[in-house]
């Protein structure tokens, strides 16, 4: 599928201990059909295409390991990303986690979906409407996984709930859409605050 990148091992054992660490020293909020997450980011009204970043200071700083990795992944297809969000969700088999099938927000957000696997692999299911087609990716723990292009415009994805055996933590990360990159018609009203607020890192204990 043009745009899918699967990469196994994007991260050690240790790395893994250690961002859960951190990730699980902060609150988990009660989200959507069963998930919890934690949220670095604006908060967004989609239907009004309205941003407030009032209580956005920051990435965590154990962003930069997810970052550093994928330039040294795929300098070409990862190395110029600029995280706008990155959201930490929690799947967990006894509360039937799940997420629906849907295409991310394409007003706010770019062509780059990054999904980091921690603590358990799943599987992502894609289905492209129009033809009747259904896939199903294989997502080892430890792995990465990024969205773009047909299989991030063309394809809905989701994860089914038989799909979460134990525990799990997707850490994702979106990057701006080209209205909020510099020269886009919303970066000096709300992009070039928010890019600046991306690369502002918040220290975690371990």
């Amino acid at each position: 599928m043009h745009g899918l990148l699967l990469a196994h091992d994007f991260i050690t054992p240790e790395e893994e201990d250690s961002l859960m660490k951190k990730i699980d020293g902060v609150e988990w909020i009660l989200s959507q059909s069963g998930r919890r997450k934690q949220d670095y980011g604006p908060r967004v009204n989609f239907k009004h295409k309205k941003v407030k970043y009032d209580r956005f200071v920051g990435m965590p700083d154990y962003a930069d390991l997810v970052l550093e990795r994928m330039r040294a992944l795929s300098p070409e297809k990862l190395g110029e990303y600029q995280p706008f969000e990155l959201c930490n969700l929690e799947y967990d088999p006894n509360r039937q986690s799940a997420i629906e099938f849907h295409q991310d927000d394409m007003w706010i957000w770019g062509n780059r979906l990054i999904s980091v696997n921690l603590l358990s692999g799943s599987v992502m299911t894609l289905i492209e409407e129009q033809q009747r087609k259904m896939v199903f990716v294989p997502m080892p723990r430890y792995s990465l996984l990024c969205m773009a292009d047909d299989a991030r415009y063309r394809w809905k994805h989701g994860i089914i709930a038989k799909h979460i055996n134990v525990r799990r933590v997707a850490l994702t990360m979106r990057e701006p859409a080209p209205a909020f990159q510099c020269g886009g018609d919303l970066y000096e009203k709300f992009g070039k605050d928010l890019i600046r607020l991306g690369n502002i890192r918040l220290p975690l204990p371990s």
